[in-house]
Protein backbone atom coordinates (compact mmCIF):
# COMPACT_ATOMS: atom_id res chain seq x y z
CA UNK A 1 0.00 0.00 0.00
CA UNK A 2 1.28 3.29 -1.10
CA UNK A 3 -0.43 5.77 1.31
CA UNK A 4 -1.92 5.59 4.02
CA UNK A 5 -5.76 5.29 3.61
CA UNK A 6 -6.43 7.71 6.89
CA UNK A 7 -4.88 10.01 9.00
CA UNK A 8 -6.03 8.84 12.48
CA UNK A 9 -5.05 10.69 15.66
CA UNK A 10 -4.87 8.99 19.16
CA UNK A 11 -5.55 10.94 21.97
CA UNK A 12 -4.56 9.06 25.61
CA UNK A 13 -2.77 10.55 28.50
CA UNK A 14 -1.66 7.12 28.71
CA UNK A 15 1.93 6.04 26.81
CA UNK A 16 1.61 2.93 26.17
CA UNK A 17 -1.67 3.01 24.88
CA UNK A 18 -1.38 5.29 22.91
CA UNK A 19 1.68 3.87 21.45
CA UNK A 20 0.34 0.09 21.17
CA UNK A 21 -2.39 1.60 18.90
CA UNK A 22 -1.02 3.61 16.89
CA UNK A 23 1.31 0.53 15.90
CA UNK A 24 -1.90 -1.48 15.28
CA UNK A 25 -3.34 1.15 13.01
CA UNK A 26 -0.30 1.19 11.34
CA UNK A 27 -0.06 -2.29 10.71
CA UNK A 28 -3.60 -1.76 9.40
CA UNK A 29 -2.26 0.61 6.93
CA UNK A 30 -3.68 3.65 8.48
CA UNK A 31 -1.64 6.70 9.15
CA UNK A 32 -1.51 7.50 12.79
CA UNK A 33 -0.75 10.41 15.18
CA UNK A 34 -0.46 10.34 18.81
CA UNK A 35 -1.14 13.11 21.38
CA UNK A 36 -1.15 12.95 25.10
CA UNK A 37 -3.57 14.96 26.27
CA UNK A 38 -5.83 18.03 24.96
CA UNK A 39 -3.54 21.19 24.01
CA UNK A 40 -1.92 18.65 22.27
CA UNK A 41 -4.07 17.17 20.33
CA UNK A 42 -5.56 20.51 19.13
CA UNK A 43 -1.84 21.72 18.31
CA UNK A 44 -1.91 18.28 16.15
CA UNK A 45 -5.40 19.45 14.51
CA UNK A 46 -4.32 22.41 13.66
CA UNK A 47 -1.57 21.40 11.75
CA UNK A 48 -2.66 18.11 10.05
CA UNK A 49 -5.54 16.94 7.93
CA UNK A 50 -7.17 14.36 10.12
CA UNK A 51 -9.61 11.63 9.11
CA UNK A 52 -10.41 10.29 12.46
CA UNK A 53 -9.79 11.04 16.09
CA UNK A 54 -9.62 7.70 19.09
CA UNK A 55 -9.77 9.80 22.35
CA UNK A 56 -10.07 8.93 25.65
CA UNK A 57 -12.05 10.53 28.21
CA UNK A 58 -9.97 10.79 31.60
CA UNK A 59 -7.31 12.64 30.81
CA UNK A 60 -5.23 15.57 32.87
CA UNK A 61 -6.62 19.16 32.33
CA UNK A 62 -8.99 19.28 29.63
CA UNK A 63 -11.02 15.95 29.29
CA UNK A 64 -12.18 14.15 25.72
CA UNK A 65 -15.42 15.38 25.59
CA UNK A 66 -14.61 18.84 25.69
CA UNK A 67 -11.17 18.22 23.31
CA UNK A 68 -14.11 16.72 20.89
CA UNK A 69 -16.00 19.85 21.65
CA UNK A 70 -13.40 21.65 20.36
CA UNK A 71 -11.94 20.18 17.69
CA UNK A 72 -15.75 19.15 15.86
CA UNK A 73 -15.86 23.31 16.59
CA UNK A 74 -12.68 24.58 14.99
CA UNK A 75 -10.47 21.69 13.02
CA UNK A 76 -12.38 19.00 11.97
CA UNK A 77 -14.37 18.34 8.97
CA UNK A 78 -18.10 17.53 10.05
CA UNK A 79 -18.10 14.15 8.91
CA UNK A 80 -14.84 13.50 10.58
CA UNK A 81 -14.94 10.09 12.72
CA UNK A 82 -14.67 10.54 16.58
CA UNK A 83 -14.82 7.38 18.62
CA UNK A 84 -14.46 7.32 22.53
CA UNK A 85 -12.02 4.66 23.74
CA UNK A 86 -12.94 4.71 27.72
CA UNK A 87 -13.24 3.24 30.63
CA UNK A 88 -16.82 5.26 31.03
CA UNK A 89 -19.97 3.40 30.03
CA UNK A 90 -22.44 4.51 31.42
CA UNK A 91 -25.66 5.66 29.65
CA UNK A 92 -24.95 9.10 30.70
CA UNK A 93 -21.00 8.97 29.29
CA UNK A 94 -22.32 7.65 26.14
CA UNK A 95 -24.81 10.30 25.97
CA UNK A 96 -22.20 13.03 26.63
CA UNK A 97 -20.18 11.57 23.81
CA UNK A 98 -23.07 12.08 21.90
CA UNK A 99 -23.58 15.44 22.68
CA UNK A 100 -20.12 16.82 21.86
CA UNK A 101 -20.12 14.87 18.15
CA UNK A 102 -18.93 11.85 18.92
CA UNK A 103 -19.79 8.85 16.77
CA UNK A 104 -19.39 5.82 18.47
CA UNK A 105 -18.17 4.94 22.12
CA UNK A 106 -16.44 2.15 23.05
CA UNK A 107 -15.57 0.53 26.00
CA UNK A 108 -12.16 -0.05 27.36
CA UNK A 109 -10.05 -2.20 26.57
CA UNK A 110 -12.08 -1.82 23.25
CA UNK A 111 -12.14 -4.61 20.55
CA UNK A 112 -9.70 -4.23 18.63
CA UNK A 113 -11.59 -5.77 15.46
CA UNK A 114 -14.52 -3.02 16.57
CA UNK A 115 -11.73 -0.22 15.58
CA UNK A 116 -10.63 -1.34 12.57
CA UNK A 117 -14.20 -1.86 11.26
CA UNK A 118 -15.06 1.60 12.48
CA UNK A 119 -11.70 2.88 10.31
CA UNK A 120 -12.58 0.63 7.49
CA UNK A 121 -15.92 1.93 7.20
CA UNK A 122 -14.79 5.65 7.53
CA UNK A 123 -12.52 4.65 4.51
CA UNK A 124 -15.35 3.36 2.57
CA UNK A 125 -17.40 6.61 3.16
CA UNK A 126 -14.35 8.75 1.78
CA UNK A 127 -13.49 6.70 -1.11
CA UNK A 128 -17.89 7.46 -2.02
CA UNK A 129 -17.40 10.74 -1.61
CA UNK A 130 -13.94 10.98 -3.78
CA UNK A 131 -15.70 8.27 -6.70
CA UNK A 132 -19.45 8.66 -6.29
CA UNK A 133 -19.60 5.47 -8.90
CA UNK A 134 -18.77 3.63 -5.91
CA UNK A 135 -21.76 1.37 -4.41
CA UNK A 136 -22.60 2.68 -0.75
CA UNK A 137 -21.97 0.32 2.11
CA UNK A 138 -24.50 -2.06 3.08
CA UNK A 139 -27.06 -0.92 5.42
CA UNK A 140 -25.53 -2.37 9.18
CA UNK A 141 -22.08 -3.33 7.65
CA UNK A 142 -20.63 -1.28 10.28
CA UNK A 143 -23.24 -1.39 12.97
CA UNK A 144 -23.71 0.68 15.28
CA UNK A 145 -24.99 -1.87 18.00
CA UNK A 146 -21.81 -3.90 17.18
CA UNK A 147 -19.40 -0.89 17.80
CA UNK A 148 -20.99 0.87 20.35
CA UNK A 149 -21.91 -1.76 22.57
CA UNK A 150 -18.23 -3.46 22.42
Amino acid sequence: MDQPRLSVLIVDDCHDTASSLAMLLTVWGFRAFIAHDGPAALAMAAQTSIDAVLLDIAMPGMDGWELARLLRRDFLPGDALLVVLSGYGQDKDRERSRQVGCHHHLIKPANPEAIRVLLESRVRQLEQLARPDIEPPLAGEASAEVCQGS
